[in-house]
């Protein structure tokens, strides 16, 4: 999920507020891992085969099959060496244009984290969200 259609509107009073408009995007977890950079702490953590677009960052992760939110996006990251996509343009027998692209994944932090979080901070869930 991500809200990369989130702009600010006026309402007929004349004042400002956000409309956040939210899509969703389907894909898959790539890799489940704790990650120590840049975190400080060791932080459960998320590859995603899709990149975090704008609007992305802060977004929940859900699960299609619980429809839980199991994490949170944060970035992206580039995991491999190899590029998505190569071009590459011969003009004649001595001169080549290549062009590689890279697509990065997206990264989230895990539900297990936030959770603990939460409770540091003594927010508890609501039976709904349990």
């Amino acid at each position: 999920m991500e809200f990369s259609g989130t702009h600010e509107e006026a309402l007929q009073d004349g004042t400002l507020a956000m409309n956040l408009v939210w899509y969703n995007h389907k894909g898959h977890i790539i890799r489940s891992y704790m990650s120590q950079y840049p975190e400080k702490v060791p932080t459960d953590s998320l590859d995603l085969s899709f990149p975090a677009l704008r609007g992305a960052s802060g977004a929940p992760v859900l699960s299609e099959r619980q429809g839980a939110v199991i994490g949170m996006i944060v970035a992206n990251v580039e995991r491999h060496l190899l590029p998505a996509q190569v071009e590459r343009i011969e003009h004649d027998a001595r001169l080549t244009e290549e062009r590689r692209y890279f697509l990065p994944f997206g990264k989230a932090i895990g539900w297990p984290h936030l959770k603990e979080f939460a409770d540091s901070l003594g927010i508890r869930p609501t039976s709904a969200a349990q």
